[in-house]
């Protein structure tokens, strides 16, 4: 309160997590994330990191990076998105709460498109938007499909299929 620096932290990434703390993460060089950790807000000291698994055995996406967070709720609940899944991360303990499939989505049969977000909505709930193609090919080509997944910061989750569309043809991509 008098403007004197009460402590500093290297960190290269961060969020404010509401609580008057700080929310760090650390990317590989592809931009993954690998670990994250809050930073208490008095004293700057750190809390039990969680550590994100290797990236290369989660689902296959479009884009060089997982996408998906971190998502910070204002009870401090951490959102990011580990392999086929949506995670929540205790801030203080640095332990997974919940994990809540993305539907559709499993590790040897699916990919993931371009345009996965994730976003806290005034509700309260986090929402995960995505779209996957079906590994099985059809004439018209491959069935697409637009999810988005409302999980709560206790683990409880609703799957919504937004649409489903066949694609124009096999080689049809979003670029």
């Amino acid at each position: 309160s008098d403007g004197t620096t009460a402590w500093t932290a290297q960190a290269a990434w961060g969020m404010p997590d509401f609580q008057g703390g700080l929310v760090t993460w650390k990317l590989d060089p592809w931009d993954a994330i690998t670990s994250v950790a809050k930073l208490d807000g008095i004293t700057g000291q750190a809390y039990p990191a969680y550590v994100l698994p290797d990236t290369t055995a989660g689902c296959q996406f479009w884009s060089y990076y997982q996408p998906g967070g971190p998502n910070i709720h204002p009870d401090g609940t951490i959102f990011l998105i580990e392999g086929c899944t949506v995670i929540g991360v205790d801030s203080l303990t640095g332990t997974k709460k919940f994990s809540v499939p993305l539907a559709g989505l499993d590790l040897a049969s699916s990919t993931a498109q371009e345009g996965m977000g994730m976003i806290i909505g005034g509700d309260g709930y986090a929402y995960v938007a995505y779209s996957y193609r079906d590994v099985e090919w059809e004439d018209a080509g491959q069935r697409e499909h637009v999810m988005v997944v409302r999980v709560n910061s206790s683990g409880v989750y609703d799957t919504i299929k937004v649409m489903e569309f066949l694609t124009t043809g096999p080689d049809d991509d979003f670029y």
